[in-house]
């Protein structure tokens, strides 16, 4: 996306591996009737060229999920992830 500046590793910051995302989410119990029409509509949105486009101009690249199972299930992981992150360097809330 930005061909002129170096990826992290090229910085010299080693095992770099930390990504920006938004995601839907609803209450749980939701039907997953609702859940499929609002994943539908996500889909078709972020797969709109002019969408891509504003997207690009902010630096973000579109990359839907292929089903709300798979993204419930990446977001799960990415979520321990980080809180594995937070607990290994000692960060707290003052």
């Amino acid at each position: 996306m930005f061909p002129n500046l170096p990826a992290v590793a090229e910085a010299g910051i080693k095992d770099f591996d930390y990504t920006f995302w938004f995601g839907l989410f609803g209450p749980a119990g939701m039907s997953a009737e609702v859940v499929g029409k609002l994943f539908d509509a996500s889909v078709k949105t972020l797969n709109d060229p002019d969408i891509r486009a504003r997207l690009a101009q902010g630096g973000n690249e579109a990359a839907p999920s292929k089903s709300p199972a798979e993204f419930a299930s990446w977001a799960e992981a990415d979520g321990k992830k980080n809180a594995d992150l937070v607990r290994k360097l000692g960060v707290t809330l003052d």
